[in-house]
């Protein structure tokens, strides 16, 4: 019996190893919910909190967080009282003056990242990409209170893609907003969704504040093709945030995506994946093991 007591403390070993190694992992091991594209809930109109599927938003506290200060106050002094596309345009367009285009240090899904201290370095020059100006537009909009969700377009190979803002605008409803060019998407006049655009063949993309303007990075990322149409993700507001508590307690973070399902996980992380789920297999057989010898009249 003394066998099989070691190989089951040591597969749980194993799997309590390999799930602390998953946890830190860049894009570790998320928690996805793949849910079908209405649209439907996830147009409807903020309170200002709001929910897809099983994520929450929780605006009110955003805006209360001293955790958001420093973007707070970035806003408050550069964009005052803006609300909307406004709001998101304000911020796009400082954003674009200060932050070089480049490879980034930190982004939002690092196990130590913090929004403020992330947007105080980009403030000092620290260069950033999509990733960075879509979780810092969003927070900041969070922030003083404007709903906006952070929104992942994953390519049909599932390691490429764009990262974007959705922001609730009174006219408009919910709309894409590109923070690294100032950009809207529309179709036959009328601003979309992420959702809506993923049914479009073909999309237009437009300057928020003056149309046919073309600034910042990747203003032509849609003009070949409607790149909406493979995987949304919406990341839980947690990451770009770290208000509040975690929707996915032990994983990195809890996802909601739509679409063709497209999220693919690096070697490692499909390695660890496999061995949890073997070496918890190895350590329940063990206890079985222990069971039967313990309890079984043979062995009495």
């Amino acid at each position: 019996m003394l066998k099989y007591i070691i190989i089951g403390a040591v597969s749980l070993l194993l799997v309590f190893s390999q799930l602390a190694l998953l946890r830190y992992l860049d894009y570790s091991s998320a928690y996805v919910e793949w849910i079908d594209v209405s649209p439907g809930e996830e147009l409807g109109r903020p309170s200002p909190n709001f929910s897809i599927a099983t994520i929450d938003w929780h605006v009110d506290k955003y805006a209360k967080s001293p955790k958001l200060k420093p973007l707070r106050e970035f806003f408050r002094e550069n964009c005052g009282d803006k609300r909307g596309i406004e709001a998101a345009s304000c911020i796009s367009l400082e954003l674009i003056e200060i932050i070089p285009k480049g490879t980034p240090k930190r982004e939002i899904f690092d196990v130590d990242y913090s929004p403020a201290k992330a947007f105080e370095k980009h403030l000092g020059g620290e260069q950033g990409f999509c990733t960075n100006y879509a979780g810092m537009t969003t927070a900041m909009l969070l922030s003083v209170g404007v709903p906006a969700r952070f929104v992942q377009i994953r390519t049909e190979d599932g390691y490429g893609g764009h990262n974007i803002t959705e922001v609730w605008d009174e006219n408009e409803g919910w709309v894409l907003f590109d923070p690294f060019n100032n950009g809207l998407i529309e179709k036959n006049g009328g601003r979309l969704s992420a959702t809506e655009a993923h049914f479009e063949e073909s999309v237009t993309r437009v300057d928020a504040s003056e149309p046919g303007m073309r600034r910042g990075h990747l203003p032509d990322y849609f003009e070949k093709e409607n790149r909406l149409r493979t995987t949304l993700v919406y990341p839980e507001p947690w990451l770009y945030t770290r208000v509040g508590s975690k929707e996915a307690p032990f994983f990195r973070g809890a996802f909601v995506g739509f679409g063709q399902g497209f999220f693919r996980f690096s070697l490692a992380q499909n390695l660890l994946r496999v061995g949890i789920l073997l070496f918890a297999g190895v350590f329940v057989a063990s206890a079985l093991a222990i069971g039967y010898r313990t309890f079984s009249p043979s062995k009495r």
